[in-house]
């Protein structure tokens, strides 16, 4: 059985010299008595896994009302103030809405709710599209808030699904404010990241490196 390709490989045939473009490839296979046996695959477009959920509501009939952190899990991201002194906020992408800007929303809520409390939920991150050049102006906003409001708390939940780039937020986070963890331990080991969130120089001395 010959199964179709994914259009995400069609780059690797055309460095071989195949047509750009190509809706099909031809490739030449040879069964076990070494009989040639020329096929022709088409390419069918890479599916869009974007935005799938790991955690959904339950679907049982009679079931209790979904939880707040599996409310909205569609969203690439959301807010929602939980009362006048306390902001909840949830990202499931990092990355920009359309029709809203990541960062900007942030900001323009907490200006004028005036929180007490900022709660950022990452347990429902799913992380298939991910823009890490958010994170730092994400992280000065939320740094600048905790330095203009002391006596504020920054309260962090994470879980299982916590990775990728939510675990480089979390290290951020961990790094360079005094936010409270609660949860589960997020399903990555923050030493993964370390290239995206630190730097050093390393000095080569007789066949050895060194910090």
């Amino acid at each position: 059985m010959v199964c179709a390709l994914d259009t995400s490989f069609r780059s690797l045939y055309e460095s071989y010299g195949m047509p750009a473009g190509s809706p099909d490839v031809s490739i030449d296979f040879v069964d076990r008595n070494n009989k040639p046996l020329p096929r022709k695959i088409a390419f069918v477009p890479a599916a869009d896994f974007h935005g799938i959920p790991k955690q959904i509501p339950s679907q049982v009939p009679g079931a209790p009302g979904a939880p707040l952190y599996l409310s909205n899990v569609g969203d690439s991201f959301w807010f929602k103030k939980l009362d006048s002194k306390t902001l909840y906020f949830q990202f499931n992408q990092v990355e920009d809405k359309n029709e809203e800007t990541w960062v900007l929303s942030e900001k323009d809520l907490a200006k004028p709710c005036k929180p007490k409390t900022q709660i950022a939920d990452h347990r429902c991150a799913q992380q298939q599209r991910r823009n890490l050049d958010l994170l730092g102006p994400l992280m000065d906003g939320i740094s600048g808030f905790e330095k203009a409001n002391p006596q504020s708390k920054i309260v962090i939940i994470t879980g299982r699904n916590t990775f990728s780039a939510a675990q480089v937020f979390i290290s951020l986070m961990n790094k360079n404010t005094h936010a409270l963890f609660a949860g589960e331990p997020s399903d990555q080991a923050p030493i993964l990241w370390a290239k995206e969130i630190t730097s050093c120089s390393l000095q080569r001395r007789n066949g050895q490196y060194f910090q």
